[in-house]
């Protein structure tokens, strides 16, 4: 029987023999006596000796002890099973990009923040606008804490809007926080298009790249088109950011969408000493300060509704930069890892690469926040979901 800690118990006699046990807990000052009366079929009966009120005072104290111990142990063997082990950590984008550069300086970092110092190594899978990666975490990847995702942005709406394609449920996912939240600039190059607004682009086609049909680089031009009546040409197929910025730099498309960490930080060339990016709109929740005379998308329509779907694509930007474990992941290891990852994020060590490296952290999310903001966008009103999908063309 587990005890409180510090607490001292007589030996315990035979079962049919009669006894008094007593559990002396020094922290509350108190002494709790049990006396064994035994019965004629041979089993104990704990009886007592305080008096009214003292089974519950018992019961209270082992059971406080009892979960105390299932917690430390839970913990202790979630230490042991990291020990010597390697975690990999799988980016569901491209291995070009912002998004890469965060995956990389989170993994130098966090290995020492998992108890047994794991080895935690980079890997990819790109595809789909990471609908591969995030229907791999859901319905196919190790279970056992070893394999940790970092989804894209796309994965709380993608099963909203898509789902016969997004075979998962993104409130199942084991989160255990958030690097950042971004907005999203849709910007050309200014060498190949004369566009420069948003009114421009409804009168001028602009080729867009991307890489899928449910990634934001997709979306922001495919509800702009079919809500503001821009004239947005998106070419899919991209594997990730890196070949569209080659292909916006060699005229073979003419902008893209993307986090402004994949902007002036990843791109800085681009910017100065000649700024060769003209930004035509913004999605988030709020206005970029890099940007702030840029309009937000959602303050490019009066219709309630049609605000209401530009909202519903602006909600992918707060969920950014993820990491995630997958469903059915150990809970003493999910503990562990949501554990490491707050370490992370106050490792002055972390904190110096990413500013070395010039990748912001704004208002990182904590696993709550991300539960929590998950739940509000899945009771996105269904009138509203239909008017997305209808807009997009997706038959749901």
């Amino acid at each position: 029987m587990a005890r409180p800690v510090g607490a001292k118990a007589l030996s315990r006699p035979a079962v049919n023999t009669p006894f008094t046990l007593c559990l002396r807990n020094p922290a509350a000052g108190e002494t709790i006596r049990h006396r064994n009366r035994p019965r004629k079929n041979g089993r104990a009966g704990m009886v007592s000796c305080q008096g009214k009120g003292s089974h519950m005072r018992m019961f209270s104290t082992i059971a406080a002890a009892i979960a105390l111990s299932a917690t430390a142990g839970a913990a202790q063997a979630a230490d042991a099973f990291y020990d010597g082990k390697t975690v990999k950590l799988v980016n569901f984008g491209g291995a070009a990009g912002s998004y890469a550069i965060y995956t990389r300086i989170f993994a130098n970092h966090v290995g020492k923040h998992i108890p047994g110092k794991p080895n935690v190594v980079v890997d990819f899978m790109g595809g789909g606008g990471g609908l591969k990666g995030q229907n791999y975490l859901a319905n196919a990847a190790p279970r056992d804490g070893l394999f940790i995702g970092m989804p894209m942005p796309s994965a709380i709406t993608a099963p909203l809007i898509h789902p016969k394609n997004a075979r998962f449920d993104p409130a199942k996912f084991k989160w255990f926080g958030n690097l950042t939240q971004l907005q999203t600039g849709l910007g050309v190059w200014k060498a190949t298009t004369k566009v420069r607004s948003i009114e421009d682009a409804k009168k001028t086609e602009v080729v867009i790249g991307s890489s899928g049909k449910t990634s934001e680089l997709t979306l922001t031009p495919q509800l702009l088109n079919s809500i503001i009546g821009t004239k947005f040409k998106i070419v899919q197929g991209y594997k990730s950011l890196g070949p569209i910025n080659l292909a916006l730099e060699k005229g073979e498309v003419q902008g893209r969408s993307g986090g402004m960490t994949a902007w002036h930080p990843l791109k800085p060339e681009w910017f100065q000493p000649e700024n060769k990016i003209a930004f035509l709109t913004q999605v988030g929740m709020s206005r970029h300060p890099a940007i702030p005379d840029v309009p937000l998308v959602t303050e490019l329509t009066t219709n309630e509704d049609d605000r209401l779907v530009l909202e519903l694509l602006s909600r992918s930007t707060v969920l950014t930069r993820p990491v995630a474990g997958p469903p059915g992941m150990p809970s003493e290891r999910v503990e562990v890892m949501r554990a490491a990852f707050d370490a992370t994020l106050k490792d002055p060590e972390f904190v110096a690469e990413m500013k070395k490296r010039r990748m912001q952290m704004i208002s990182p999310m904590t696993w709550q926040e991300i539960d929590k903001f998950v739940a509000e966008t899945q009771a996105t009103p269904a009138h509203i979901v239909k008017r997305f999908q209808d807009v997009l063309g997706v038959k749901g």
